[in-house]
């Protein structure tokens, strides 16, 4: 038995073909048809059929502000996959052509690798595509902000998505600043409300 979703197009918000996906045996899940998504600058990006998502990688505790089967997440969340595996490849290209030029000096030998061609989305922007894509499929402002920390915070534990990461590094410190207020005045509630 096969577990399918299908989201219909909507161009209005961007996207110009419907989400089919089907959950394999490994747990993740497969487009069946690729995914079309137009920015609003005119931009088109192609998620073809074929690619593996497990959508938001959200921790069960999180999963209240961003639950990541939630419909105002799952396409951005798919596209956000797909950008993320191309950083991860490219860079994997990357170390690969780095080492053949270092083994190619010392041996004095010419290199037999290529230089890989850069993914057009940098990390910095397959975040920020993702938030874009919440807020326009309906996700509500702490849906986004949570999101967003989330795939920046992420950002610093992957090689491939930390360049750039300076860049953002304000708003995220922002955010991170902001969550803790609340949660130290949800506690502090808490801590009037229920005694000890």
């Amino acid at each position: 038995m096969t577990t399918t979703i299908a989201l219909p197009p909507n161009p209005d918000k961007g996207f110009l073909t419907p989400l089919r996906i089907e959950l394999t045996a490994s747990g993740l899940w497969v487009l069946t048809e690729q995914l079309v998504w137009r920015g609003s600058d005119g931009d088109i990006l192609v998620v073809p059929a074929g690619s593996e998502t497990d959508f938001a990688s959200v921790p069960r505790w999180l999963q209240a502000l961003l639950p990541s089967a939630d419909p105002r997440v799952v396409r951005a969340a798919v596209v956000h996959d797909f950008l993320c595996r191309e950083l991860n490849e490219y860079h994997r290209d990357l170390v690969r052509w780095r080492r053949g030029l270092e083994f190619s000096l010392i041996s004095g030998l010419e290199s037999c690798f290529e230089r890989p061609e850069m993914p057009a989305f940098s990390a910095v922007d397959a975040d920020g595509v993702f938030e874009k894509i919440m807020r326009d499929e309906g996700a509500g402002a702490i849906m986004q902000s949570t999101g967003y920390l989330g795939v920046r915070l992420g950002a610093l534990a992957n090689p491939a998505r930390r360049p750039g990461w300076h860049t953002t590094a304000r708003r995220v410190f922002s955010l991170l600043f902001c969550y803790l207020i609340v949660l130290l005045a949800a506690l502090a509630l808490i801590g009037l409300v229920v005694p000890w």
